[in-house]
């Protein structure tokens, strides 16, 4: 396949599983890197950190909108998302360097959950442009290292599909 196709297939299921917690873009990008696709791992790192951070956009927006909407209350699978998210609301309260660090570990390590800091950090008014920085460097940085991860491991194994 062509490696521009490739990258925004990449970003598309970046963006997609970034709202859809189902699918599952950590093994999307392993097996991607594990394919002779013609794409660096840092490239795919960067199309999948940029498609996460355009569906993480949108979970900010709904903090920003109101985690106090009625709606919102009224789910009831939403009560535990909202319970944990107004505890990290007042921890961010104050701190203007704690929620970029929280996020900062959100969006590379993956804990706490990026859904609910994206959520947090919209109620809590961080701004959109560091948001959006700070979760594509977390980002690509976990997907690149997935794919090298990926990339070495089929290369160890001597799989013939690997580069």
């Amino acid at each position: 396949m062509d490696p521009f196709v490739e990258s925004a297939l990449t970003l598309v299921v970046g963006a997609v599983s970034a709202v859809v917690p189902l699918v599952n873009l950590e093994i999307y990008v392993a097996a991607i890197a594990a394919n002779d696709t013609g794409l660096v791992p840092l490239l795919i790192g960067a199309a999948a950190g940029f498609g996460q951070t355009v569906g993480k956009v949108a979970w900010y927006y709904a903090g920003l909108r109101g985690i106090e909407s009625s709606w919102l209350r009224n789910r009831k699978k939403s009560q535990k998302t909202l319970a944990t998210a107004e505890v990290w609301l007042e921890r961010f309260a104050g701190r203007p360097v704690y929620p970029v660090s929280v996020l900062f570990l959100s969006s590379s390590v993956g804990f706490p959950p990026l859904m609910v800091i994206a959520v947090v950090c919209g109620a809590a008014r961080v701004s959109l442009p560091i948001f959006a920085v700070v979760v594509f460097i977390g980002r690509t940085l976990r997907f690149a290292i997935i794919a090298y991860g990926a990339e070495a491991l089929c290369g160890l194994a001597g799989i013939q599909a690997c580069r």
